[in-house]
């Protein structure tokens, strides 16, 4: 079946801290829409990450195969914070993306 423009399509309804900012939120609803599994994984790749930056490397650029892990990690976190309607820790993904894609960043970037 084709969509055309009369064609209602469902769209999945706002988090309800979007919908409504200032009602009380229950710990219930914020469930229903959080998954942990997930942003468990990435905590671990980017503590992972993290610990093999040296402080005193900083101005040294990241090797190839740690921006991957970097870049695909901040995709994910761009993703899911979309959908939880995040936008700062939105931002602040998409700024971590960028580094993890940009050949030359360095480990002060990162940190």
């Amino acid at each position: 079946m084709r969509l055309n423009h009369s064609t209602p399509v469902a769209k999945k309804p706002a988090p309800p801290w979007v919908e409504n900012p200032y009602r009380l939120i229950s710990l219930g609803e914020i469930m229903e829409r959080f998954e942990a599994a997930p942003f468990l994984r990435l905590v671990s790749e980017l503590t992972e990450l993290s610990a093999k930056r040296n402080p005193l490397e900083d101005s040294l650029p990241i090797p190839q195969e740690h921006r991957n892990v970097l870049a695909a990690s901040a995709q994910f976190l761009v993703e899911e914070t979309g959908k939880l309607g995040l936008e700062s820790s939105q931002d602040t993904a998409v700024k971590l993306q960028k580094v993890g894609e940009r050949v030359g960043s360095t480990w002060g970037e990162f940190a």
